[in-house]
């Protein structure tokens, strides 16, 4: 009996990534850009998929986005920041449930960034 309920949630867990790609971001700026998930360390630390370089899109996996939403699967809560190692000014927080994509975005209004998305795509750009 155990190992059956081993083997399903073995099973449960690597079928996970094949229900969508991860997250797109998109950034339309001049400037990287970087987040804080759940008030713990700079997206940073991910390596390659922790920094949405300007004028290219980043697909962060489904696998990473996982991790760092750990304990807040549908209501994981990312600061974004214009910078490349999230300092300066939040320009926008995003909700986001790990299984059904982004719930909120609430820009700041800051420096004329805006971000908008659904599902598991998101857009930064910069006003004029």
């Amino acid at each position: 009996m155990i190992k059956k309920c081993i083997l399903g949630l073995c099973l449960s867990v690597g079928l996970l990534p094949l229900a969508h790609a991860g997250l797109n971001i998109t950034n339309n700026t001049d400037k990287p850009s970087t987040a804080v998930i759940n008030n713990g360390p700079c997206s940073t630390m991910l390596g390659e998929h922790g920094t949405t370089q300007p004028h290219t899109t980043n697909s962060v996996p489904d696998g990473i986005i996982k991790l760092a939403c750990l304990i807040h699967t549908s209501d994981c809560k990312a600061n974004l920041y214009m910078s490349d190692n999230c300092s300066g000014s939040v320009i926008a927080t995003i909700v986001f449930d790990t299984k059904k994509g982004i719930r909120n975005i609430d820009n700041k209004n800051i420096d004329g960034y805006t971000v908008s998305g659904s599902g598991f795509d998101a857009t930064i750009n910069k006003g004029q």
